[in-house]
């Protein structure tokens, strides 16, 4: 979670559920997870056309999507493969 600005978890932030794609693009765009808007459009895509739209997200959490984030992080040359295949994988 440092690369996420964070040092620790001694401060409480109330931040809204989950509840779209366009709320899943704030969250990316936050963290700076892809190196230009470009590449964030196209992973929302890639999530928008494997249908993980909707209700999909209504029982994933923000803790949970950046915890989707770090593992995606963790393949620089496949970022948004690998965002899908941990966003897919929070539900299952």
């Amino acid at each position: 979670m440092t690369s996420l600005g964070f040092a620790s978890f001694d401060t409480k932030l109330y931040v809204g559920p989950i509840r779209d794609l366009t709320s899943v693009d704030c969250v990316l765009e936050a963290v700076e997870l892809f190196r230009s808007t470009r590449d964030r459009a196209h992973a929302v895509n890639m999530l928008r056309q494997a249908n993980l739209t909707g209700n999909y997200w209504s029982g994933i959490s923000v803790k949970r999507l950046l915890s989707a984030i770090e593992m995606a992080r963790q393949d620089p040359e496949a970022v948004a493969e690998s965002l899908m295949s941990s966003v897919k994988e929070l539900i299952a």
